[in-house]
């Protein structure tokens, strides 16, 4: 007995070390992604103790907040709805690209998924502006572009990458086995309609979910198109009246959909755990479409091909020269640095943050679905309350070293997309083999070999990814950023922003110009390593092609 008990007591000390790094690591996120959140919600229910609030039924129940609230879920539905239905009949064509290189150059369709909405806006209006002198020129009355339909156009386009690449993951989660088996019996439409659309509807479903949430949070879009939607409250109160727990309490309508909704997409995305793949897409015979769904493919992809040239078209033809451009980016070398050194710190802190949420959703049961819950409810968050919750941090809690403009920005930034990258990452997780794990446990010496030879190199991919999602995101940042960036920590969005208030058009549009390129190369860079990204075998121990 006594050489049985010898190194249980070892291994029982490592098992409690690594327990307890499990949790310290997991309070390091909560902390992070939550803390404006939980320093909001203290802050608010002391004042209501205090009686603060005043009368906050006012704040929740008037007229104006219920027309305004009904408007925005009308309008962030309509947006999402007909993103999500166009990113479908894309992801369609594109999920018929086989063989690489058309394989991996299919995500190459996404790359402009970090680009803030606002500056798809700006460059929509640039584009109705050049329309509208061209039917001047022919004596026909110009169309006005503002309004309830221009911000409903130009939210679904902004969201239309995002909707294609969730849709094109949806298809790629579909078992090839039962969808070629289909084709076998009956025409490709009616596999897809009654096998691959299915499969990947819980997915699909989740997607529209997120595209909800998205739509529903964002106040700048609609803003430059003279809409007002529930989402510009918070920020609108807090702004009049400088007060977190107000703003918080006005808030909550929008937190309490938004929450709903986040459930709502755990849920699907439970579901479509178990429908995924555990194998390659076979590279079978091409797939093959009746002439309507053809008809239907090109008007996808032409509104595709729209939404990738209006940014770059629209924006370029304003910039009156290229030493023009170069003469305004030079002008806003200051701004463009401080962007730069925030996305860079950003995007290193967030990997481990991110790695640590995708180890806890990985996990069964209720572990992770609480997890993925925890994950998601961030998404939910509007970007202005991130920013009066760090304001109240950094009254009661931060110490001094983080109560600069820069480390603001950054927890900001953390609190705001991180949750991405845990999302980035566990996708690639999934399409990892878990034998190679079981091997690597067998034959490392440490386990810090196993993690340096074997989980690190798998990883990389994601991690490239998740990295240059949260650069672009972070990069594009401007909800939180106007609520805590003091006197000289402007960033280039700010700049931007200011810019829109002066009418400098073709300084704006070179800015836009400018963040539209970064975006392109750093959603690019992300579309590719998860394209390239290792993947589990086929089943059967085949070789596949994709």
């Amino acid at each position: 007995s006594g050489s049985k008990t010898a190194p249980e007591g070892p291994c029982a000390l490592h098992g409690a070390i690594r327990r307890a790094r499990s949790w310290a690591a997991s309070l390091i996120f909560v902390a992070v992604v939550f803390g404006p959140l939980v320093a909001l919600f203290a802050q608010t229910a002391a004042s209501a103790r205090a009686g603060d609030l005043g009368d906050a039924s006012s704040l929740l129940l008037g007229d104006r907040q219920a027309v305004l609230l009904g408007r925005s879920i009308g309008l962030a539905a309509g947006t999402a709805l007909a993103a999500l239905l166009v990113g479908i009949a894309i992801a369609t064509v594109l999920w018929g690209w086989r063989r690489p290189p058309w394989s991996h150059l299919r995500w190459l369709a996404v790359v402009l998924a970090p680009v803030p909405p606002y500056i798809h806006g700006m460059a929509w209006m640039h584009a109705s502006a050049a329309f509208s002198r061209l039917m001047a020129a022919r004596g026909l009355a110009p169309l006005p572009f503002r309004g309830w339909g221009a911000a409903w156009l130009v939210g679904t386009m902004s969201q239309l990458p995002l909707a294609v690449g969730l849709a094109l993951v949806g298809l790629e989660m579909v078992d090839p086995s039962q969808f070629e088996a289909a084709r076998l019996l009956a025409p490709d439409v009616q596999a897809l309609s009654d096998i691959a659309l299915p499969l990947a509807a819980p997915f699909l479903a989740a997607g529209g979910a997120l595209l909800f949430i998205l739509g529903l949070t964002d106040y700048g879009l609609p803003s430059l198109f003279a809409v007002n939607t529930y989402a510009m409250e918070p920020f609108a109160e807090y702004s009049a009246t400088s007060e977190p727990a107000r703003a918080f309490a006005l808030s909550l309508p929008l937190l309490v959909l938004a929450c709903v909704a986040v459930f709502y997409l755990q849920r699907a995305l439970r579901d479509a755990a178990s429908t995924r793949a555990r194998g390659q897409r076979s590279a079978g015979v091409a797939l093959s479409w009746p002439a309507g769904l053809r008809a239907i493919h090109l008007g996808a992809l032409l509104t595709l091909a729209v939404h990738i040239a209006v940014p770059a078209v629209a924006l370029a033809t304003v910039i009156e020269s290229p030493s023009g451009w170069l003469e305004t980016l030079r002008l806003a070398r200051g701004e463009i640095s401080l962007t730069a050194r925030i996305c860079l710190i950003t995007s290193v802190l967030s990997l481990p943050l991110a790695l640590i949420a995708a180890e806890r959703m990985r996990a069964t049961g209720s572990a992770g679905r609480t997890w993925r819950v925890l994950v998601g409810l961030p998404l939910a968050v509007p970007a202005s309350l991130v920013g009066v919750g760090l304001i109240s941090l950094r009254q009661h809690v931060l110490p001094p070293a983080l109560t600069d403009g820069s480390s603001l920005l950054v927890l900001a930034a953390l609190a705001r997309f991180a949750p991405y990258a845990a999302l980035v990452l566990l996708a690639q997780m999934r399409r990892q083999d878990p034998l190679l794990f079981d091997a690597a446990r067998v034959m490392q010496t440490s386990p810090w070999q196993g993690w340096w030879q074997v989980r690190l190199p798998l990883l990389a991919p994601g991690l490239l990814a998740a990295g240059c999602i949260v650069f672009a995101l972070t990069a594009g940042e401007l909800g939180a950023t106007l609520a805590l960036a003091p006197p000289g920590h402007a960033t280039i969005t700010m700049r931007i922003y200011t810019y829109l208030h002066y009418g400098a058009t073709d300084e704006v549009a070179g800015l836009c110009l400018a963040m539209v390129l970064l975006a392109a190369v750093a959603g690019g860079a992300a579309a590719l390593a998860l394209a390239r990204g290792p993947r589990r075998p086929p089943r059967g121990g085949g070789r596949s092609d994709d």
